[in-house]
């Protein structure tokens, strides 16, 4: 964590807190849709099994995610998740796989939030976590990156955001973009 204390780093850390409130908002709703599944993990895939055809259409790379963390050898099958939810499997998957996208992506940034971590973009489908957490009002690529970027960022979005007497609180930021945002 940096030492400094600069008004654009108090700014950077409300902000940041701001985000965190969306942020943690979408993890808890896609929390919720993967145990609604009653299925928290899903089987080994199965090449050639026509019930995978969607996981072996994924990059490498998140494959390579999907595989360590969302599969073991007792999970369920994506038919028998499907099944049991009666849902159209190919929009169950989609939205299995964007859940998990949002849940590993929010760890990630969680882990290295002081070391200026921004998580990459090929284990998840190729889309940065602007593209992931819409709806912040910040560009969180910028916001989360190590300093001097994100101080600089903060600067770049005018008056109001670390002006030297006071930085705005998380609860003022977020108040301020809901209302931009409308």
């Amino acid at each position: 964590m940096p030492a400094t204390t600069s008004p654009a780093w108090e700014a950077v850390k409300a902000a940041r807190a701001a985000a965190w409130q969306v942020i943690d908002r979408m993890v808890e709703d896609a929390d919720g849709f993967i145990e609604g599944l009653e299925a928290v993990k899903l089987s080994r895939p199965v090449a050639g099994a026509g019930e995978w055809d969607w996981y072996f259409g994924l990059a490498r790379a998140e494959r390579a995610r999907i595989l360590s963390r969302w599969t073991s050898d007792f999970g369920q099958s994506p038919d028998a998740v499907t099944g049991a939810v009666g849902s159209d499997h190919d929009d169950l998957m989609v939205e299995w796989v964007r859940a998990t996208r949002i849940i590993d992506a929010a760890a990630s940034l969680r882990i290295r939030k002081y070391h200026g971590y921004v998580p990459g973009t090929k284990a998840l489908g190729g889309r940065s976590i602007d593209v992931l957490f819409p709806g912040t009002g910040y560009e969180l690529t910028a916001l989360f990156a190590a300093q001097p970027a994100c101080t600089d960022y903060i600067e770049s979005l005018g008056e109001g955001y670390c002006e030297e007497e006071e930085a705005m609180s998380a609860d003022e930021i977020l108040a301020f973009m809901e209302e931009a945002l409308g």
